[in-house]
């Protein structure tokens, strides 16, 4: 999967997705960025590459779906993702929900 891919699969959750970007206007959102590559050799060539991804959604809705649909998205082949972990940040009101994936 392509990086663009991935960004292209966040927006069919919501069109606020931001590459490495948050946004200021106190709405809901997604920020996603590049943690680093991740790869596997075989017979000392590479075998398959990717990435590893952090996504983090910023919510102020008290039982917000969002966060399931993210999940949602991340339970396919090409995508390895942790349980989401989950803080309240008091100095800006949004709930925070960070999840780690590597993309093939």
């Amino acid at each position: 999967m392509k990086l663009k891919q991935f960004r292209d699969l966040l927006l069919t959750v919501t069109d606020r997705v931001g590459h490495g970007e948050h946004f200021k206007d106190g709405s809901n959102y997604i920020v996603w960025h590049e943690v680093g590559q991740i790869g596997t050799s075989a017979d000392n060539s590479k075998a398959e590459n990717g990435w590893r991804i952090a996504v983090d959604y910023f919510t102020k809705d008290e039982y917000d779906e969002t966060p399931d649909k993210i999940s949602d998205l991340f339970d396919c082949d090409n995508i390895a993702s942790d349980s989401p972990v989950i803080d309240y940040e008091p100095d800006t009101g949004y709930t925070h929900y960070a999840w780690t994936c590597e993309v093939v």
